[in-house]
């Protein structure tokens, strides 16, 4: 039999030759090496798994680059990698710490630890224009049920000011005995202190600057006469620092003022304070409320420590009263009378002197705008609610200081403020308010965080 293959005439035996022949030279090339991996005959029919590329690594290249310098090259090198040291030592602390908080989960932890969801233990940011910016830890019913712990740290980072200070208020040790105890040590540094001189008179043009430091440390009894009454001590111990005016923006009170002309200009003053006085609180919730009243009148010793300088007395009273309008609407009357007096030949410092002015008086001037022996003030704030926990108000002040305001009273030497604001609450407290004030010299903002 003839096969017919490709155009050419084969006999039988050959194709049988052939045939043998063709798995012999097959045998062959793949011993031989011609085909490296046998699989590669079927490989294209089977999908190939897609290469990984991976960045090459930016260290290692400066390293191999590094190690690759001639001698010369180091040395010429050598001193921007000297200089280069702390920067690469600070940066990788970071990235080591950074990496270190996020792994451990240190920040979540902690917050965990540091509040609870019954609002017992509390962590918050807290702000003020005079002390800047922090935060305060709070921890209820530490020792007794209503007592209160607070730790606050802030700093004013363009201003420099500084406050810490340590607070437990109304700790008591048995329910059976009504008797609060109160403590507290702080410290403070406030730099560029404002000074416009003494009496209702002075101008804002003749400004002088100090920085003061002054650390505080008291203990106080609170005991409740009845639902609303209660009688409360304080021993207070004030240490002060006057010193020189650390800004350039107006001189120094040490340049315009001598120690004969202006009382308190001395360092380590050493200030002992005895309280006494009587509250009355008919407020229907402390932080916000809507009716009800707050009447504190309170009287002071204020004894020199060691020295014969500066022994006066102050008496105190402040009355606020709140009216419900209807609708949540809330108009909120303020009076606060101020008296001091030097005793025997003793002096008042000048930081001391009742002051007009900053958020708790006056809004719309300065702090220590106007300062003297005396003090009166007058106030209302209507309130009135803008939407869920936003409040915003509108308020009147009215003040004016002087040697003796029974006898010097004038209403030609009263200051006015007014303004309005926003404030933000929660179901029991006020925790934010923006007001902005505007008195005759000047426009202020005030922003608090609690």
């Amino acid at each position: 039999m003839i096969y017919i293959m490709s155009g050419m005439i084969f006999p039988t035996t050959w194709r049988s030759a052939l045939k043998n022949s063709g798995r012999r030279i097959l045998l062959w090339l793949l011993l031989t090496g011609m085909f490296p991996n046998a699989s590669s005959l079927w490989a294209q029919t089977e999908p190939r798994p897609e290469p990984t590329s991976q960045s090459p690594d930016s260290v290692k290249i400066l390293r191999q680059q590094y190690s690759g310098k001639k001698t010369w090259e180091h040395w010429v090198s050598l001193p921007g990698t000297v200089i280069s040291i702390p920067f690469v030592a600070f940066f990788k602390g970071v990235e080591y710490s950074a990496g270190y908080i996020y792994e451990t989960k240190l920040v979540p932890r902690t917050l965990d630890l540091l509040t609870s969801r019954d609002g017992n233990r509390q962590l918050y940011p807290t702000y003020s224009n005079r002390s800047g910016l922090g935060l305060e830890y709070t921890h209820k019913g530490l020792i007794g049920l209503r007592s209160r712990l607070s730790l606050r740290a802030t700093h004013g980072f363009f201003t420099q000011r500084q406050h810490y200070r340590f607070r437990w208020r109304r700790v008591h040790f048995s329910e059976s005995k009504p008797l609060f105890l109160n403590f507290q040590l702080s410290y403070r540094f406030l730099p560029q202190e404002k000074f416009y001189g003494i009496g209702p008179d002075t101008k804002r043009s003749e400004v002088s600057g100090y920085d003061r430091e002054f650390s505080i440390a008291s203990a106080g009894v609170e005991i409740p006469l009845a639902k609303a009454w209660s009688l409360f001590g304080l021993v207070h111990y004030e240490h002060n620092n006057i010193y020189q005016n650390s800004g350039d923006d107006y001189p120094s009170l040490q340049t315009v003022y001598s120690d004969a002309a202006l009382t308190g200009l001395d360092t380590r003053v050493k200030i002992a304070q005895y309280q006494g006085g009587i509250a009355i609180d008919t407020r229907n919730r402390l932080g916000n409320p809507t009716s009800g009243s707050e009447i504190i009148l309170s009287g002071s010793y204020f004894d020199d420590v060691g020295e014969d300088d500066f022994n006066f007395w102050k008496a105190q009273g402040d009355v606020r009263q709140y009216l419900h309008l209807g609708h949540n609407r809330v108009l909120s009357v303020r009076l606060a009378l101020e008296v001091s007096e030097p005793l025997g030949n003793g002096q008042i410092p000048f930081y001391y002197l009742s002051e007009l002015g900053e958020v708790e008086t006056i809004r719309g001037y300065d702090r220590g705008r106007f300062r003297d022996e005396d003090m009166a003030l007058a106030s209302l704030e209507y309130n009135i609610p803008l939407w869920y926990r936003i409040d915003s108000f509108l308020f009147v002040d009215a003040g004016q200081v002087a040697k003796d305001i029974g006898k010097e009273f004038s209403r030609e030497q009263v200051r006015f403020g007014f303004g309005g604001g926003i404030k933000v609450r929660d179901s029991k407290d006020v925790i934010a308010i923006l007001q902005v004030g505007i008195g005759r010299e000047t426009v202020r903002v005030y922003l608090d965080l609690h």
